[in-house]
């Protein structure tokens, strides 16, 4: 299934009410699902070779936008159980007398 936010040599803006398309010297950011337990997303600088590979990939035409969809993820995230995240106890810090 292709990327949703792909058009034919335009890229739409993924946040809610959003209508920006992309132009060349536009400052994007892809909003990258993450397969790991532990992160929820990862933030990358555009690259338009990186919505062709994947159709989950999140493109966002600025901070504002970018912040507001991030936002929006968050509020949706479910809790991770507490087995799935290794506990890395704290180092005790070295006190000298």
């Amino acid at each position: 299934m292709p990327n949703q936010y792909l058009v034919p040599a335009t890229v739409r803006c993924a946040c809610p009410g959003c209508n920006n398309v992309r132009k060349e010297t536009n400052h994007w950011f892809l909003i990258i699902p993450s397969t790991h337990p532990e992160e929820l997303y990862t933030i990358a600088a555009f690259a338009i070779e990186l919505l062709y590979q994947s159709d989950n990939l999140l493109p966002v035409c600025g901070e504002a936008c970018l912040l507001k969809l991030l936002s929006e993820l968050i509020k949706k995230a479910r809790p991770v159980d507490a087995e799935v995240i290794p506990h890395k106890p704290f180092a005790k810090a070295a006190v000298n007398a």
